[in-house]
């Protein structure tokens, strides 16, 4: 393959990725330069933004993302660009345990940096989490309440402080409440409008002991128990057996992980599957997001130095570090931990940055799964 052919396939292939791509051979040393916008790589998508339509004229206003489809074809350029670079991109082994034993530290200092600002309130799930909405928000179908009804009647024996009335709703890995306190907001207003004012109990939890001080000082967090919405907080290493605070263990009608389980090693996602699973109480539902293979973050990672500690898992610049996951690993992972399969699909898009004429090829995993 010539210098020429070997250009085009790099602009060809990532053109959807990097704002600039070029390919440069110098001394036999072969050189992928690519432009990127760090703080988009670390962003996720809002499914609350309309979809956009395939084009757009100079009266009607800028679409940022369009659905995107891969081809096995595209899949396998990538993962044969991933092994390209699979040497370079390795950490050593000892740095590799180094952040393995500093990812709390790693944590607590992304918090003391960023505080509150660095991601959006993801006030998109309602739209595509039905649960939630039928649980917390359409009061007058009373088919919604039947079934988490029902399951206090058979646990009133063995659960303190909760009544036929009462809804609690968990978050693990909740950082600073960017999920779990919109929600909390909403639910809170609507017992204003309404007469009769069932019972919430959220429950946040995180590896990140300055995650939650910051959560706990929110005014959303102080302000709930005034509307008879009930909120506890609780430091959790869901990667540790038999750690699961009372305050959600087995308790909870719907617990959301939303971008949690890529932070943690591959070798202790079985041991947290567990644990998340065994917060919900018989016929809860837990909902999932998190990153995908060949999503265009991973593809930067993959293509920079020292990054790679094993397969898809990567060290970020922070110190903190994400994996990749394929639909197969995640069944395999929720179906051990004795759940039914809801939902599990891809969710890919292009994004588009109409000032620097660039677009990017992001990859997500959302799931749903229900407790027997």
């Amino acid at each position: 393959m010539n210098e020429l052919t070997k250009a085009a396939w790099y602009s060809t292939f990532y053109r959807n990725i990097f704002t600039e791509v070029s390919y440069s051979n110098n001394n036999n040393n072969s050189k992928v330069t690519l432009s990127w916008n760090q703080a988009a790589s670390e962003s996720e998508f809002d499914d609350s933004l309309p979809h956009p339509r395939a084009t757009t004229t100079q009266n009607e206003p800028f679409q940022p993302w369009v659905s995107d489809v891969w081809s096995e074809a595209e899949k396998e350029e990538a993962e044969a660009l991933l092994q390209r670079n699979k040497s370079l991109c390795a950490l050593a082994p000892e740095k590799a345990v180094f952040f393995e034993e500093a990812a709390r530290k790693k944590w607590d200092l992304f918090y003391k940096l960023n505080g509150n600002r660095f991601f959006k309130d993801r006030n998109y799930l309602k739209k595509v989490f039905p649960e939630l909405t039928q649980l917390l928000f359409e009061r007058e179908n009373e088919h919604c309440y039947t079934a988490a009804a029902s399951r206090r009647q058979q646990d009133s024996s063995t659960v303190e402080n909760t009544t036929n009335d009462s809804l609690t709703v968990a978050e693990v890995g909740c950082g600073v409440g960017n999920s779990i306190l919109p929600i909390i907001e909403q639910v809170y207003r609507k017992n204003k409008e309404t007469k009769h004012k069932r019972i919430f109990h959220f429950v946040a939890t995180d590896f990140s002991p300055v995650a939650l001080d910051i959560l706990q000082q929110d005014r959303r967090y102080i302000k709930a128990p005034t509307y008879g919405v009930r909120v506890n907080s609780a430091v959790w290493d869901i990667t540790l057996p038999q750690s699961i605070p009372t305050c959600v263990n087995g308790l909870a009608d719907v617990t959301i992980v939303l971008f949690c389980l890529s932070a943690i090693s591959p070798e202790k996602q079985r041991q947290a599957v567990g644990n998340i699973a065994n917060t919900l109480r018989p016929g809860g539902t837990l909902i999932f997001r998190d990153y995908a293979r060949y999503d265009a973050a991973q593809m930067k990672l993959g293509l920079s130095k020292q990054k790679q500690i094993s397969p898809n898992f990567y060290l970020k610049h922070n110190g903190t570090r994400c994996y990749y996951f394929s639909i197969e690993e995640l069944k395999e992972l929720f179906v051990n931990a004795g759940l039914e399969q809801v939902e599990l699909q891809y969710i890919q898009r292009k994004y588009m940055n109409r000032g620097e004429l660039s677009v990017r090829r992001r990859v997500w995993v959302q799931a749903r799964y229900r407790k027997p």
